[in-house]
């Protein structure tokens, strides 16, 4: 019962091991994710500004808006830890921060393609501050800090899995051990037991027929007594008719 209750416990412990293992998984597949779209963002929106093409504009806004999916996932899994939560808030903040700038950008772009004289070359001057400089590389700079915590605690974690593995392996076999244990002590105390009934058992036959023994030789004690009996009677009888006879003879000599 005690091995039992052991190996419930490991089991359950590993259990959970086993979920925080696929939760860090989880959480390492949607910082890869991020780290996707984040580069489909600046791709789209640089693109853009290069040709002007519409198309280009309409996959940015498809990014953002799957950036904004990977966000609300990436706070779902990691909101409560508190340090990579603040990382996530850090950014969040400098996506913000790209899109204004992005839109800024697009405006200008716009107004070029609008034929406004200035737009155009107010765009060349900040074409070499557009995206794909400093505020990326501190996102993939965060995103490879996050990803570098859940490696290091996936790491933990599935050590502490293979452990919790093996400390259930051996309080199986040492479960199973102290079953076969008192298995076997009950298979003894069982013959122990069948022992002492056949030997009661015995003893009882035994016993009974002793009791028998002494009842038949009771039996033929009581029988020859009662041939001596008669035997004794039928001589006192003859003894009696001699007697008799010997005093009619007197009688008859008188």
């Amino acid at each position: 019962l005690g091995g039992s209750a052991l190996s419930l416990r490991t089991t359950s412990r590993l259990t959970d091991s086993i979920a925080s293992v696929s939760h860090t998984q989880l959480v390492l597949e949607q910082i890869n994710r991020f780290w996707g779209v984040l580069g489909d963002r600046d791709s789209q929106v640089l693109r853009y500004l290069l040709t002007g093409n519409d198309r280009n504009l309409e996959a940015f806004q498809q990014t953002l808006l799957e950036m904004e999916r990977a966000s609300d996932q990436l706070e779902l899994l990691v909101g409560d830890d508190p340090s990579q939560k603040a990382l996530l808030d850090q950014l969040d903040a400098l996506h913000d921060e790209r899109i204004r700038r992005a839109n800024e950008l697009i405006e200008l772009k716009q107004q070029a393609l609008a034929g406004e004289p200035d737009a155009q070359a107010a765009l060349d001057r900040e074409f070499d501050q557009s995206p794909g400089t400093g505020n990326a590389e501190a996102m993939r700079e965060l995103l490879e800090r996050m990803a570098g915590t859940q490696k290091a605690l996936l790491a933990e974690r599935s050590l502490q899995r293979t452990q919790m593995i093996q400390q259930n392996r051996s309080t199986v076999l040492v479960a199973n051990g102290l079953a076969l244990a008192a298995g076997i002590a009950v298979l003894l105390v069982l013959r122990r037991l069948r022992r002492r009934a056949k030997e009661a058992d015995h003893a009882q036959r035994v016993d009974r027929e002793k009791s028998v023994m002494l009842a038949t030789q009771q039996q033929i004690a009581r029988e020859r007594q009662m041939g001596l009996d008669l035997i004794a009677h039928d001589l006192r009888q003859h003894f009696g008719n001699i007697l008799f006879g010997l005093d009619l003879l007197k009688s008859a000599d008188s």
